[in-house]
């Protein structure tokens, strides 16, 4: 979500897609296009946006894992957001009568499926760099794509597959077995490893071609929308952030965004370090948003207007994330800046 390095070359459509992005997971917690129909919001919402994940994967793998000597510091950034987050969230939990379920429900929620609904990132992006890396190290980087591509496969089968394979006995045994450790294969094992690993090969990725990019993401996105459509309908879905098409519709938006760098001005990196807090906050924040626009509705009478109304209730979330993580962010910045001037005296 955060925490790369910078780039050895200014890519601002890459950075400027994280607001984007952070925008599209607001919307996977709300659905606001149920107030149009279920369908149109499901196509939307849990197929289209479903681009959000990957892509902030992709730029992890794009500018860390392809350096590895930024591994470390980076998965430790990421366990310290992910401690901050999960006692940021813990009233919440506390309100909310979370059954932790004993010390096993405990690691559970710790290392595979997030401490809060949105945390799960957190521990997906750790464990997944942790089996990247020592694929590549181990295999290099052609084997190791194999690996964790049938590692994705095998996500997707439990995932928008789910109810179609543990229809079957050996389905069922399998699946029974990885559900009984994490409630959803959309973990750090079988979702974000192939991500992770798509965003090392394009650091090796030698130029972008416009057209078959763009044609390709039409098609891939067509292709994507039929698998989640058909797999909707026939009930087959245990949860959907996982399509056999999701990959290939992310090769070509990347490449897309990666091509961005040859039209951008060249200036430094202060602008993508904004993108990339203030979509971080977004992310972090945008929960305890949904509560306090629940929570003001409630209290001025305006629950159908700003809650029932989901897309009126998505603006209104949207505007107080931003809202609240922009002024983090310039608070952030004021606190470094004074930091610099102390250190600077000493």
């Amino acid at each position: 979500m955060t925490g790369e390095m910078e780039s050895r070359k200014e890519n601002q459509w890459i950075h400027r897609f994280r607001l984007a992005a952070a925008l599209m997971v607001v919307a996977i917690h709300i659905g606001p296009f149920m107030v149009v129909n279920e369908t149109a919001d499901y196509l939307i919402t849990y197929c289209l946006f479903r681009v959000a994940v990957p892509f902030f994967l992709m730029v992890a793998g794009y500018f860390v894992l392809s350096a590895p000597g930024q591994v470390g510091n980076y998965v430790a950034k990421m366990i310290r957001l992910y401690a901050f987050a999960t006692i940021l969230y813990l009233p919440v939990n506390w309100y909310a009568g979370k059954q932790i379920g004993g010390i096993t429900g405990v690691l559970r929620d710790i290392f595979l499926d997030g401490t809060f609904y949105h945390l799960w990132y957190f521990p997906a992006v750790i464990l997944g760099c942790l089996i990247v890396m020592a694929l590549i190290r181990l295999c290099g980087e052609l084997q190791s794509g194999i690996l964790v591509s049938i590692l994705y496969i095998a996500g997707t089968l439990g995932d928008s597959y789910g109810g179609l394979v543990m229809g079957t006995d050996i389905g069922r045994n399998f699946y029974d077995q990885i559900f009984s450790i994490s409630d959803y294969t959309r973990n750090g094992l079988f979702y974000a490893p192939l991500f992770l690993w798509m965003g090392v090969i394009f650091r090796r990725k030698k130029g972008q071609n416009w057209p078959k990019d763009l044609i390709g993401l039409g098609i891939s996105l067509l292709l994507m929308l039929t698998e989640g459509a058909l797999t909707y309908e026939k009930g087959w879905q245990r949860h959907n952030s996982m399509y056999f098409a999701l990959p290939l519709v992310m090769y070509f938006l990347f490449s897309i965004l990666l091509s961005g760098a040859a039209h951008s001005n060249k200036r430094k990196g202060t602008m993508d370090k904004k993108w990339r807090e203030l979509s971080l906050w977004i992310y972090l924040l945008h929960p305890l948003c949904i509560i306090l626009v629940r929570g003001m509705a409630r209290t001025v009478g305006l629950t159908k207007v700003l809650v029932e109304n989901t897309m009126l209730h998505y603006l209104a979330v949207c505007a107080i994330s931003v809202g609240v993580s922009a002024v983090i962010c310039l608070l952030v910045e004021r606190i470094r800046h004074w930091q610099g001037k102390g250190r600077g005296k000493e």
